[in-house]
């Protein structure tokens, strides 16, 4: 079922999906990398390609109403900015998995590691405010996190600008690896209750080998930006959720956004239900053990994951958020212009994935940095935020997790689609969502 503010007619698009997902991207964001060097049509899951047509938005409710009918996800919502204005904002499907209950483009979502751009850049507004150095050694601030005795020698080589960009030396992502999947692990080898808590994980992190010297190498890591949430903790002396929503998402007119919780009973005010995928790797993080029937509620421990992985947005407050933070005029800058050109620089060697403070960033022909974005993914949740090459800010999740095929499909769908419309709405939409 599509809703859009463009009309008001519902459209039933539902079949029955029988494909299993891809466990292992877990809070993707490979895709990212996919995305950048992708070019052409959108592929459909049988692999026929998708004849977009027109030249306005409604190229993006024939992608969308697409995927809708071909993998059948509960709901899917889309925002697109351009010149500052809110263009675009849809929903299709439901918010529920009953299909009771439309889906709106303000609904709250699980964004996973779309969280990491949040995260980035409550970090640059500290940096900025004087609170923060990224040349600062990470565990000077967070002395009291080393262990007694064993840790790396080189862990004081570790600075915060090493976790801004994934260069820390740790090498901990996907299964078995990622802490996410060892809450038990964790939390029996410092002595501390199940789930662990942020200040537990960076505690074990502390005691872990690098892999590689700081700086030296490029590897994705989700526990080093739970690490960079307790540096925003203590350099600023503002709870993590506290600094971003009273220095970030307020500055940005977003009130809704928050950080989600594990279970059915902690889901927020206006948040959507997720249909999770099923997979003996997820276990409780109560108790470690108990593969848990619905990953999406008891498999994923978010208070663990804050800063990396744990933020409830609209798809319309993501593309705000990315607005607030282009350099764009147009929409006025919640960080410095010297900030947005430090976020959206190369910070990773060279020959290794170009990423800047949480973004993954796109090139134009002569290396000039010309767009940037983050995906996230786990069980009940696909997200995408971008800024294109000509501007525009897109933003879509679903409260879904599906094979590689429904990634590919709605997100270099809505790309394709959205680069290729030349007539623009001249209204802003963003007045509706206070």
């Amino acid at each position: 079922m599509k809703l859009s503010l463009s009309g008001t007619e519902l459209v039933t698009n539902r079949r029955v999906n029988s494909k299993m997902p891809v466990p292992m991207r877990i809070l993707s964001f490979a895709l990212s990398a996919v995305l950048l060097s992708s070019c052409g049509g959108s592929g459909g899951g049988d692999g026929s390609p998708v004849v977009i047509q027109g030249t306005g938005v409604e190229r993006i409710d024939l992608v969308m109403d697409d995927v809708m009918d071909r993998y059948a996800p509960p709901g899917i919502a889309v925002a697109v900015v351009r010149n500052g204005a809110l263009v675009v904002a849809n929903a299709y499907g439901t918010a529920d998995l009953a299909g009771s209950q439309a889906l709106r483009p303000d609904h709250l979502f699980r964004i996973a590691s779309v969280s990491k751009p949040v995260t980035g850049i409550a970090a640059l507004k500290a940096i900025e405010d004087g609170l923060l150095d990224p040349d600062t050694a990470v565990f000077e601030i967070l002395a009291s996190y080393l262990p007694a005795t064993d840790a790396d020698p080189r862990l004081p080589l570790i600075k915060v600008r090493h976790l801004l960009h994934h260069t820390s030396g740790w090498d901990l992502y996907d299964y078995p690896d990622d802490p996410l999947f060892r809450s038990k692990e964790i939390a029996d080898a410092l002595g501390a209750p199940l789930p662990p808590d942020p200040e537990t994980l960076v505690r074990w992190v502390a005691t872990q080998p690098l892999v590689f010297d700081p700086g030296a190498d490029f590897a994705y890591t989700n526990i080093g930006y739970v690490t960079l949430g307790r540096v925003i903790e203590a350099s600023t002396g503002f709870p993590y959720e506290d600094f971003v929503r009273q220095f970030v998402l307020g500055p940005a007119g977003i009130t809704q956004a928050r950080l989600g919780g594990i279970t059915r009973a902690e889901r927020a005010a206006d948040e959507v239900e997720y249909e999770s995928f099923r997979n003996s790797i997820w276990k409780s993080v109560f108790d470690g053990t108990t593969t848990v029937p619905d990953p999406a509620y008891g498999g994923i421990n978010l208070i663990g994951f804050d800063a990396s992985s744990a933020w409830l947005f609209s798809a319309v407050d993501l593309v705000r958020l990315a607005a607030a933070a282009d350099g764009d005029a147009a929409y006025p800058d919640i960080i410095s212009q010297q900030s947005i050109e430090f976020m959206t620089a190369v910070g990773t060697p060279s020959g290794t994935q170009p990423l800047g403070v949480a973004w993954f960033l796109g090139t134009d022909a002569a290396g000039n940095v010309n767009e940037w974005d983050h995906a996230g993914g786990m069980p009940g949740t696909t997200s995408y935020l971008a800024r294109l090459p000509n501007g525009v800010i897109i933003a879509v999740v679903s409260n879904t997790a599906r094979e590689e095929d429904f990634f590919r499909d709605l997100i270099i769908g809505l790309r394709n689609a959205v680069e290729g419309i030349t007539d623009w709405p001249q209204t802003d939409l963003f007045p509706q969502y206070p």
